[in-house]
């Protein structure tokens, strides 16, 4: 009883400290930057939570209704993340009472502590995504599955239809799942004159009735909303989204199925070798009932959801059979289950007697490894676009992608080819496996976590929550506002239409221009560069300052001092490595683009020093003979409006 208390201790202390380090990571995000998606289940839950039945039939309705209590709070983003760290945390419980059916004691306790690192559970979170709910209902399905093997109390029935049941209403592709649910929740493995047998020994026509009960009450709900809307059978089953309808062509078909096989390969590279194994547990009939049924589940599942994936990619781009990104996120729905097989067999193997074994399935690792990274990270064999690998959609190979990480877990594989070929006892082997398998965890969370920390230009969210601000300034001034989209942001019109909407819940008083379609006499302008009047807002990514300016941008340049205030003809001054003089200048209102004229001739950009300092070469021609140098700064804005400085007039006298 002691030791269950302190195995529960230490359980429920790890999942504060994910949740802890879930909201660090969640805290650093400014706002949505997976544009439509976060947009729309916002949108959604917004509706819900005003009782408004909403029309859209791509997004059910299970993971926007739980959304909806968000809106209760002023900051509905912050709760949203808040919502998604609860729902992950929820999902570990899960893993725990997962694991128990399989083990018990410090196995139980060290594959927790792994599985707790699992990249997808810290990456999510972040994102307004279905993921964070479908993750948790996923595994509880699975978890009632295997245990209706040993407990037939009729309530599970009914839990375990009901959770399928919000599954197809969080993700439409549960729906080329069920057909295998219902028939493996009926399913035992048993051995008989040396072969696996199925059984149906749980299955009786209740039962089965007593599942679809629950389904179809949890159908209730986007039913009621499929007949507002007028939804046929078709859409409220969510058909035309569960990649079961329209097959691809045939030969990029197959370049998507050699990427996702390949991209699964990168997914559970240090886990392989002890799932390979897995053939020779089948052979040997070394495998429980629920184990085998687990295995059966995965793979088949994995099948399912790679064939989604592929339909999905595929006809998601309308051009190439290539897009630029790749649509996995199907697939990392089971890296938890993959998880727990690889503990079945990392326990259950003996690595002294299995060693040649482990050897050969380490030497196919590797091999196929560095196959899958010339394929999808270096595209040696395809030529993907350089977003084929996005964080949300990859998440797991998106970080092992990174060229530190590929070489610790190519190295890795080969020091643990060489642990098998040794010596050493069993437990210093596993030790040493399972501590690899750690770090690549550890150092997978800790890049996350460096990523976050260092934003960069391309964030979305940054831009998107500042462009808000501003615009909120305003709006209620003016019926209709133009902002613009300076070319020096890495930021399209598209991408701040979507943001602004997440923000503003509307799409009407606002027009984003792009910078030739820019109105100098009214809106918004959003740019790196600085003017000499005071932005309506002002934000910074990875030491890049960006400023929003109210239009038109009524802009002063003064020029008050030159040093040297005057000069000796033909005589060096200030000598700079080319020989030539300079002069510092100090002002008012410099911006980072001035060009410097002597005697009404462009010379040459300056070195900008701040908003009130610049300096810049003077050539010796200007200062051979006495007289007057006139020195004026001028710059035209990025719309297309000349500024100039006041002239100064430097005396050159005679030497």
């Amino acid at each position: 009883m002691l030791v269950e208390f302190k195995e529960k201790s230490v359980v429920i202390v790890i999942i504060l400290i994910t949740a802890c380090l879930k909201l660090w990571i969640v805290f650093h995000m400014d706002g949505p930057t997976v544009f439509g998606d976060e947009y729309l289940y916002k949108e959604i839950a917004n509706d819900y939570a005003n009782f408004i039945i909403q029309t859209t039939n791509q997004y059910p309705y299970v993971y926007p209704l739980i959304l909806g209590i968000s809106f209760l709070f002023n900051d509905f983003y912050l709760v949203m993340k808040i919502i998604n760290i609860i729902l992950s945390s929820i999902m570990l419980i899960i893993v725990w009472k997962l694991l128990g059916l399989f083990f018990a004691g410090k196995k139980r306790l060290l594959g927790f502590l792994l599985i707790s690192l699992l990249p997808s559970a810290y990456i999510f979170p972040k994102y307004i995504m279905s993921e964070n709910l479908y993750f948790l209902l996923l595994l509880i399905s699975v978890y009632i599955m295997l245990n209706l093997e040993n407990d037939q109390r009729i309530r599970l029935y009914f839990l375990f239809g009901l959770i399928l049941g919000l599954m197809q209403w969080t993700r439409y592709a549960t729906l080329v799942l069920l057909p295998f649910y219902l028939l493996l929740v009926f399913i035992n493995f048993e051995i008989k004159n040396n072969f696996y047998r199925l059984q149906f020994k749980n299955f009786k026509f209740t039962k089965l009735i007593i599942i679809i009960s629950g389904y179809l009450i949890s159908s209730i709900p986007w039913l009621i909303v499929s007949v507002y809307n007028d939804f046929d059978l078709r859409d409220f089953l969510g058909y035309p989204y569960s990649g079961l309808t329209k097959l691809t062509p045939l030969n990029p078909f197959l370049e998507w199925v050699l990427l996702y096989s390949f991209y699964i390969i990168l997914l559970i590279s240090f886990l392989l070798p002890m799932i390979l194994i897995y053939i020779k547990f089948i052979k040997e009939k070394n495998l429980t009932s629920i184990e085998l049924k687990l295995l059966v589940f995965s793979v088949i599942t994995t099948l399912c959801l790679t064939y989604v994936s592929v339909r999905h990619s595929w006809l998601g781009s309308a051009i190439d059979p290539i897009p630029s990104y790749i649509l996995g996120r199907y697939i990392i729905y089971i890296a938890y289950i993959w998880a727990i097989l690889f503990l079945i067999a990392f326990w259950k193997t003996n690595f002294t007697i299995n060693k040649n074994l482990l050897i050969i399935t380490t030497m196919v690792t590797i091999i196929l490894t560095l196959i899958g990274y010339s394929m999808i990270v270096d595209k040696e064999f395809f030529e993907l676009s350089n977003y084929f690998l996005i964080e949300v959609n990859s998440d797991d190979v998106y970080y092992f992608a990174k060229d530190h990480i590929r070489a610790v877990i190519i190295i890795g594989l080969v020091i643990l080819l060489g642990l098998f070929m040794s010596k050493i006892n069993d437990k210093i082997k596993q030790g040493c496996y399972f501590a690899y398998i750690f770090i690549i965890y550890l150092i997978t969370i800790a890049t996350m976590i460096i990523s976050i920390s260092t934003p960069n230009q391309y964030d979305s969210g940054i831009h998107g929550i500042n462009l808000y601000k501003a615009y909120n300034k305003f709006s209620s001034r003016n019926e209709m506002i133009d902002i613009t989209i300076s070319d020096t942001v890495m930021f399209n019109k598209s991408t701040a239409s979507d943001l602004l909407r997440f923000w503003s819940g509307e799409s009407e008083g606002y027009n984003v221009l792009n910078l030739n379609e820019i109105n100098p006499h009214a809106g918004l302008f959003l740019t790196r560069n600085r003017y000499g009047e005071t932005p309506v807002q002002t934000y910074s990514i990875d030491n890049t300052n960006y400023y929003i300016y109210e239009l038109p941008i009524n802009h002063s340049m003064q020029i008050l001092k030159t040093y040297p205030s005057e000069i000796i003809a033909d005589q060096d001054f200030n000598i700079q490595p080319d020989g030539n003089g300079a002069i510092a200048i100090e002002g008012e209102g410099f911006a980072d683009t001035c060009i410097i004229y002597f005697n009404d001739m462009p010379f040459g950009k300056v070195a900008f020093g701040g908003d009130t300092s610049v300096s810049s070469l003077v050539p010796k021609e200007y200062i051979q003979n006495s007289g007057i140098l006139k020195i004026q700064l001028k710059f035209e804005t990025e719309y297309g409006i000349q500024i100039e400085s006041n002239i100064v007039e430097l005396p050159i006298k005679e030497s």
